[in-house]
């Protein structure tokens, strides 16, 4: 009979142990996937995130490339990035933005606000006839061979360390 016994507490063990063991790899395997469908989850805000950004980033450019042209040939400059779009970017870039990106960002913003500072002068000395200590030529020219170059250089490499960092 103890013999009887043993074999049953013996198998009764085996048993716990074998579902012990089952159970943990379960539960291992639950939470890699889980971590996977994380980082997956992530990755994919973090793609969103830049895609947004790399649009207001090409309607800034747009904007900034046809403004105030020198001859006017009829087209006239899309509008600029609504304050909600421009304050949705900077909320995906403070929550996914990389140190790098988040500099270029700045300094693309920086050059946009100087066009637009000259985009209001300019406008300023056509509306009124009116010259402030610069030529209107002067204005134009700066526009066209310092600031249209140093927006789409600013852009451009924003656009690359984006591509850089979506393709890690």
């Amino acid at each position: 009979m103890q013999w009887d016994w043993d074999v049953v507490v013996s198998a009764l063990g085996g048993l716990v142990v074998g579902a012990g063991v089952v159970w943990l790899a379960g539960h291992s395997a639950r939470r890699q996937v889980a971590g996977r469908l994380r980082e997956e989850r992530h990755r994919h805000r973090f793609a969103e995130a830049y895609v947004e950004l790399l649009t207001t980033l090409e309607k800034l450019g747009q904007w900034a490339q046809l403004v105030r042209p020198v001859l006017d040939f009829g087209i006239e400059a899309p509008p600029l990035p609504g304050l909600a779009e421009q304050a949705r970017v900077q909320a995906l870039l403070a929550a996914y933005g990389s140190p790098q990106v988040v500099d270029l960002y700045h300094a693309h913003h920086k050059t946009i606000a100087e066009i637009l500072k000259l985009d209001q002068l300019i406008a300023s000395v056509v509306e009124r006839g009116e010259e402030v200590g610069v030529g209107r030529s002067d204005l134009w020219e700066r526009l066209d061979t310092k600031l249209r170059p140093d927006e789409a250089a600013a852009r451009k490499a924003l656009a690359l360390r984006v591509a850089v960092e979506l393709n890690r």
